[in-house]
């Protein structure tokens, strides 16, 4: 038996699970939704990319207070250093 699912609903909870901050969504977790998510938006032609929560959350306005610096301390703003880099939001395809 087989079941087809809309890839906007499976997009919708990957990008709910990747925006949760609570002590069980790991990186380790997320990284295997980004992996998961990115592979069936790149099968079914509606990959778009993706932002960093972080820097859609405030990072970015953080960062030009801060004057926009281009070296390694960019990454403190788009992605919390490393501590969120699996912190994302997927873009949804204008087929979907």
């Amino acid at each position: 038996m087989s079941k087809t699912v809309k890839v906007s609903e499976i997009l919708e909870f990957a990008n709910e699970q990747l925006s949760r901050k609570d002590e069980e969504a790991t990186q380790e977790f997320k990284a295997g939704v980004c992996s998961m998510i990115q592979k069936i938006l790149f099968l079914s032609n509606n990959y778009e990319g993706f932002q960093f929560l972080p820097w859609l959350e405030g990072g970015y306005e953080r960062w030009v207070k801060a004057g926009q610096p281009e070296d390694e301390t960019k990454d403190d703003f788009v992605h919390n250093g490393k501590n969120d880099f699996y912190s994302r939001y997927y873009y949804k395809s204008s087929k979907l």
